[in-house]
């Protein structure tokens, strides 16, 4: 559609300019005849710009959506419009002429972004989609068509979509830590107490002298209630670590490195660096966790790893989670949804940050998470602030991934 439509742009202002011959004279929309008539009518904000980037052509919806005289438009050079006039209404502004300006400047590709308009005299707040392309035919060949989209009604819906999910992950996170309190303190603390009067019992049989086949069957049940503890204890901590709020995210994660390096026989090299004296904001250490938790989830069930990578680091504004296995990998092309990459991708969103997965077959599979974070925490540390390996002697750590 959007195609369509720079394509019927490019051609109207076409033939008008070819019914003037070479002479372009930069007129009034009024004064342009039927040819624009489509270009008036159209839903969009339309820019038609020249080959020296001046404003041939601008629509009435444009001079409704910037709320800019199509007088003070008409003729002017773009670049000039968008450094005094146009960045200053548009939220973000420098970073919208950065876009805008290189696009001028190597006028050879089509351009496509969001820009939020400011409310002001004669315009109102509004989300825009961008898109622009070079003319290539034609006597406007050279220069370059704009069309902005308004696309608010679209991001209220995404912003909504996205504060009901944030809500709904908040009240999972609330009902997991209830059901992990329930479960340590009701069923976990009936299964210990069930486990020591079989033992007493146990003990009472033995000091009497009972042999009967009854006792050793009593030794299994035991066996048997102690395993079922250990899942007890296991399931509550996957609901909620008890450890994350007294301990902080980097012993947690050392303790799950050492745990899981152990019970499913891995190679697994835990760095924490910038976090020895820090505590990161409850809903950060909480949802960073997590999607450790997944992507460690993943490589014991997926992935068919022997070593596991695992790096936290803190650079001021930013922590960064990275794991990366040596495993068989997959094809993010193909259906994953069983690995839960749309939630932690969520996760990562919903804090502000930025989610990348890359992987292939037989390549391995590496996560990384980037996450903001605000001054002030919530106190000290008492955590490590070098290397956890199973393998490996300290070294200072440096992110290959970041240059400042």
């Amino acid at each position: 559609m959007d195609a369509v439509l720079h394509g019927r742009a490019a051609a109207a202002v076409g033939l008008q300019a070819a019914g003037r011959g070479k002479e372009r004279v930069h007129m009034p929309a009024s004064a342009y005849g039927s040819e624009f008539e489509i270009l008036e009518v159209l839903p969009v904000g339309i820019f038609i710009l020249d080959r020296s980037l001046r404003v041939a052509f601008v629509n009435e919806t444009m001079e409704n959506y910037f709320g800019i005289s199509r007088s003070r438009l008409i003729g002017r050079y773009k670049p000039a419009l968008v450094q005094e006039q146009i960045r200053h209404i548009i939220q973000e502004g420098d970073e919208f002429a950065r876009r805008l300006l290189a696009s001028y400047e190597n006028n050879t590709y089509p351009e496509q972004f969001r820009c939020r308009v400011l409310a002001g005299r004669n315009r109102r707040a509004r989300w825009l989609e961008h898109r622009s392309k070079p003319i290539t035919t034609g006597p406007y060949t050279g220069g370059r068509s704009e069309l902005y989209t308004d696309i608010t009604a679209q991001v209220e819906s995404e912003q909504e979509r996205e504060f009901l999910h944030n809500q709904i992950m908040l009240i999972q996170e609330r009902e997991k830590a209830r059901l992990a309190q329930d479960l340590h303190d009701g069923l976990g603390q009936s299964v210990v107490a069930v486990k020591l009067m079989l033992e007493e019992l146990e003990c009472g049989m033995a000091a009497r002298g009972i042999q009967d086949p009854a006792c050793h069957r009593l030794r299994d049940i035991i066996s048997y209630v102690e395993r079922l503890s250990h899942e007890v204890r296991a399931i509550s901590f996957d609901l909620t670590p008890s450890m994350l709020r007294p301990l902080g995210l980097t012993e947690t994660i050392a303790w799950m490195v050492d745990h899981c390096a152990d019970l499913y026989n891995l190679t697994i090299d835990f760095t924490s660096h910038g976090l020895s004296h820090r505590r990161l904001p409850d809903a950060v250490e909480t949802q960073l966790f997590r999607i450790f938790q997944e992507a460690l989830n993943n490589v014991v069930k997926h992935a068919r790893a022997s070593e596991v990578q695992v790096r936290l680091v803190y650079t001021h504004p930013t922590v960064i989670l990275t794991m990366k296995d040596n495993g068989q990998g997959f094809n993010r092309n193909t259906a994953f949804e069983g690995l839960g990459i749309k939630s932690m991708e969520r996760r990562a969103q919903q804090l502000g940050g930025r989610f990348k997965l890359v992987s292939g077959s037989g390549r391995g599979t590496t996560v990384r998470v980037e996450v903001p974070v605000e001054e002030g925490g919530h106190g000290e540390d008492p955590g490590v602030g070098g290397r956890r390996s199973r393998t490996g002697p300290d070294r200072a750590y440096q992110d290959p991934e970041r240059s400042d």
